[in-house]
């Protein structure tokens, strides 16, 4: 027997997660609110422990909940069934997930499992969850959990620090400097004061459980990350924590600002403290890589970068010259009434037009575009007017960018009446109907969640640094990708002009966005004609063909 599985049969562990009320009544929850799901359903529980889930399983009305787990403690799990009588519904599989023949059992329509480790992947265990995904669920099945996220803020560390300035009245600050040393080597696991959090959690990683691969959790985050600070105090380690989503639209979360949990968060801890103020921004690359000889650990790995060198966020809230000013072209674009309320004139003397030739960043089309809209969002022809030595690929990457953040404007005002009881499906016309694809197998979504996929999933590609790693310079193969994006991101402007047409009318009236993006779209023939079935552009007649 594996020496992992084996470990999981001393009894004081499951006494520690079965007292974790957080964690069982999160589940417990996310189950009873889907009963109807449940009902006469056929269940796996991956890793079924002491059997809880599956008893919650069986209680909601599942037909047959298959209880799998390797380790000695299986034999417990039919004697917690038989307690509870539910035995006619729980099976026990003692046996790995994956040494079950997908021909020795029919499909099941619901995974449940509790796979999460500390900083979310330790353990490994994820990968067997997906591995009966892909050869034990049905095609449309449910996963509980369906979506992980993980989180890391800069934090202060004072159990790290302060305590060796002062013992008794004794300063051992030499001390705690090796001490620092050798807990800056490992993650450490402990609770931290949500006090001692200094910015906003920045998000590394977001997995879709529905259609991640086992390939893409080898390496989480990898990314360069800006965090702001929120107030003064002492850079002195970097908070993890995770949480995780269940269909229902419950979540389970670990972070410090949450009820504690056996998870507490993860920690890494530096060897010296830095002091930081109010808006300063901190620059980090996170990763998390699966050990090669130890697939069931991952290596953890924080570089502290300099955040003059960085890109930050759009927009961001530090206290550097270009995220100021980048923010107020934003807020004075975003902003409702700017275009009614302020004289264009007033507007072009406060923001002088600069040159596209004088832009010196790797964000100078991003600010062009940004400059031109600012100027007359009406005027479209010269918001498309790409200036000469442009790379077109830059070019129709950047204004995607910009169509997807300004479509967020959209989105937020069609949640105003944009619900899922109301907006089942994401329809345009009656002829148009279409499938959400952020699950496993495109299907049916309410309208307000498809937007929000198809914009999350923008979001994702466009900053994914394996297909748009610079911009400066884009590859043929990644611009190609342009297309596809489009085509799923109008389907928001047309879901909206039919089926909120006040809405779309007092948006389209400020932004001008959909009649530019069909402008757009149009003369770098990234979508055809017969789909743009908004009419939009002048003398334009609405068409419609199949979905």
């Amino acid at each position: 027997m594996d020496q992992y599985f084996e470990s999981y049969e001393e009894l004081d562990i499951h006494q520690l997660m079965l007292n974790d009320k957080t964690r069982v009544l999160a589940y417990k929850t996310a189950i009873f609110n889907s009963k109807e799901k449940f009902q006469n359903k056929i269940v796996m529980d991956i890793g079924a422990g002491s059997g809880i889930l599956s008893i919650f399983c069986a209680q909601v009305g599942a037909k047959k909940v298959y209880a799998v787990e390797a380790s000695m403690l299986a034999n417990s799990i039919e004697q917690v069934s038989i307690e509870n009588n539910v035995q006619d519904k729980v099976k026990v599989i003692h046996n790995k997930v994956e040494d079950i023949s997908p021909d020795s059992l029919e499909k099941v329509d619901i995974i449940v499992s509790e796979w999460m480790g500390f900083y979310l992947v330790h353990e490994g265990m994820l990968d067997s969850v997906l591995f009966a995904r892909d050869n034990l669920l049905h095609e449309d099945g449910l996963l509980f959990p369906s979506i992980a996220k993980l989180y890391a803020s800069p934090c202060q560390l004072p159990s790290m620090f302060d305590f060796w300035n002062n013992v008794c009245g004794v300063s051992m600050r030499c001390i705690g400097k090796e001490y620092r040393k050798t807990k800056s080597l490992k993650p450490e696991i402990l609770l931290v004061n949500q006090d001692d959090i200094l910015t906003e959690g920045k998000l590394l990683a977001w997995l879709d459980l529905e259609c991640i691969s086992v390939e893409e959790i080898d390496l989480l985050g990898g990314q360069n990350y800006v965090s702001v600070c929120k107030k003064d105090g002492k850079f002195q380690g970097m908070c993890i924590w995770f949480a995780v989503e269940f269909p229902d639209g419950s979540e389970l979360s670990t972070g410090p600002h949450d009820k504690t949990t056996h998870w507490k968060q993860t920690a890494m801890v530096l060897p010296e403290d830095m002091e930081v103020t109010r808006n300063e921004p901190i620059a980090f690359k996170f990763e998390l890589k699966k050990d090669a000889s130890h697939p069931r650990r991952y290596n953890m790995e924080l570089s502290l970068l300099d955040a003059e060198e960085v890109e930050h966020d759009i927009p961001c809230d530090c206290h550097m010259t270009k995220c100021i000013v980048t923010k107020k072209y934003i807020d004075d674009l975003s902003h409702p009434l700017s275009f009614d309320t302020f004289p264009m004139k007033s507007m072009n003397s406060e923001w002088p037009d600069e040159p596209f030739e004088e832009m010196d960043s790797t964000l100078a089309v991003q600010q062009y575009i940004q400059q031109m809209i600012r100027r007359d969002p009406s005027n479209i022809d010269l918001i498309l007017n790409m200036p000469e030595a442009n790379d077109e690929g830059v070019w129709k990457y950047e204004h995607l960018r910009q169509f997807c953040m300004e479509l967020n404007g959209l989105a937020v005002r069609l949640q105003e009446e944009c619900h899922p009881e109301t907006c089942t499906q994401m329809t345009a016309t009656e002829q148009w109907i279409f499938l959400c694809a952020a699950h496993k197998t495109p299907k049916e979504c309410p309208a307000i969640d498809y937007t929000r996929h198809t914009l999350d999933g923008a979001a994702c590609l466009l900053n994914s640094n394996k297909y748009f790693p610079s911009r400066i310079s884009i590859k043929e193969s990644s611009v190609a990708k342009l297309g596809s994006v489009c085509r799923r991101v109008y389907r928001i402007f047309s879901h909206a002009y039919f089926h909120h047409r006040t809405i779309f009318d007092e948006f389209e009236n400020e932004t001008f966005l959909c009649r530019r993006f069909t402008a757009f779209v149009t003369k770098y023939n990234l979508m055809s004609k017969d789909n743009l079935i908004v009419p939009i552009m002048e003398g334009e007649g609405a068409t419609e063909s199949e979905a």
